[in-house]
This record gives structure tokens, C-alpha cells and sequence, in this order.
């Protein structure tokens, strides 16, 4: 589990059990896949030019905190919005789509 100590972020470790779950399912179900390693990024283009692919190729996670004095749904603080990794972020169409006062990206 990730801590936070004096507002420094400690990654939490790696689950190699994940991992083999994952490539297990994929072989079980003759699922064609490609395997490849690269240094950690934070930006789509950065995993695009990893990947040796187009950025309109990936997708992108963001995860966003309600942060009005009410959440949009109750007891969800936190959402999820993947899209493709070539298209902009546009807060005040998610805002709308969830019914949010008050948005903004999860810390942390």
C-alpha cells in the first residue's frame, strides 16, 4: 500500500501475481500479444515515442477527484476518465457528464 509521509509519495511496490494473472488469462484465451519494457513515463507522448507507436494509438488515464462541498454521487470522491491519448482533457465537459460542482486532478 502507497504511504504518505511529510507530503513525499512512496510507490507502492509491484505485484509480479498481477502481472502472471494477466499474461496467464491472455495465453489461456490465445489472445496475440507483444510484451515490451521501457522506462517509466508520464506523458502519453513520452509512452508513444516508448512504444515506438502513434500517440493517437494509446489512451490516457486521469483520475480526478469531486471536490465540492456535496459530491455528484454519493460516496464517490474519485473518477476515473480514460480517453484517446491524442485528444485534450476538457474538465467542464467531464463536469457536466457527472454533474460536478468542483473538479480537479487526484493528488497523489
Amino acid at each position: 500500500m502507497a504511504t504518505k509521509e511529510k507530503d513525499t509519495w512512496v510507490e507502492p511496490a509491484e505485484n509480479p501475481e498481477s502481472h502472471g494473472k494477466i499474461i496467464k488469462m491472455l495465453k489461456d484465451k490465445k489472445i496475440k500479444y507483444k510484451l515490451s519494457e521501457h522506462k517509466a513515463v508520464r506523458t502519453s507522448e513520452e509512452a508513444a515515442e516508448a512504444r515506438g507507436v502513434t500517440l493517437a494509438s494509446g489512451a490516457k488515464a486521469i483520475l480526478l477527484k469531486d471536490t465540492g462541498k456535496k459530491l455528484a454521487l454519493e460516496g464517490v470522491p474519485y473518477y476515473l476518465a480514460i480517453s484517446s491519448a491524442s485528444n485534450k482533457f476538457d474538465s467542464k465537459t467531464f463536469k457536466k457528464l457527472i454533474n460536478c460542482k468542483s473538479l480537479r486532478f487526484a493528488l497523489p
